[in-house]
């Protein structure tokens, strides 16, 4: 029972997890001590050392082999004046401690961007630094700017785009964005034209670029 194995931390938002096998073999469940010291997505060398009372094999991680660079999203809060941050992606399990001196212009309630600066351990909680305030939670498209940061879609866009937005109408500067963000195969914007009887987006009606907004929203909105 003290096989040993490399593999993908996945967290769960009841406090477990489970490492995703390198070679494919089954997931091995992590107990929730287990995942004090581990953030989901970490890279892991583990062994298996019990089976759990449900007949599943249960682990034990020997060393964190990479920790992706990864930002976290969540709520800045502030609890009995202590300043965390509540991650968006309930599989990170715990809540990051931010020194009030870390907290840049962010304001309680609102969702930022959080690095991290320590990692967790089995007696503390990570510790972190804001690097972007994206707004209130309730501000129109905030589940796109979550969704761009979570997967690690690019949301800076080229002088090019920007400079050929500036003379579009909102609707096509929008669609344009999007079409940036989502890296849309072009074969497939042809064929939208080609479908709508027109060669570009400025041609189309308000209606048919709405449609296409839609459909690329739909490609980044969270899926879980």
């Amino acid at each position: 029972m003290l096989e040993e194995f490399e593999g993908t931390v996945l967290g769960h938002r009841d406090g477990h997890g489970f490492v995703q096998r390198d070679d494919g073999s089954a997931d091995i469940y992590l107990p929730p001590n287990e995942m004090r010291a581990v953030l989901h997505r970490d890279r892991v060398r583990a062994k298996v050392v019990r089976t759990d009372n449900r007949g599943r094999p249960e682990g034990k991680v020997l060393e964190i082999i990479e920790r992706p660079k990864q930002p976290i999203i969540g709520r800045l809060l502030q609890e009995s004046g202590v300043w965390l941050v509540a991650p968006e992606d309930k599989r990170y399990g715990q809540d990051i401690i931010i020194p009030k001196t870390a907290t840049g212009p962010a304001k309680p309630g609102q969702v930022v961007v959080v690095d991290l600066t320590e990692p967790p351990s089995l007696y503390g909680q990570p510790v972190g630094r804001i690097t972007e305030v994206l707004g209130e939670v309730d501000d129109p498209g905030m589940e796109i700017e979550i969704a761009v940061r979570k997967y690690g879609v690019p949301h800076e866009f080229s002088q090019a785009c920007l400079t050929q937005a500036k003379a579009l109408p909102d609707q096509v500067k929008e669609v344009t964005a999007l079409l940036e963000i989502v890296k849309h195969d072009p074969a497939e914007v042809q064929k939208w034209f080609a479908k709508a009887g027109v060669e570009n987006f400025s041609e189309m009606s308000g209606e048919q670029i709405a449609k296409c907004i839609d459909f690329l929203k739909k490609k980044l909105a969270p899926t879980s």
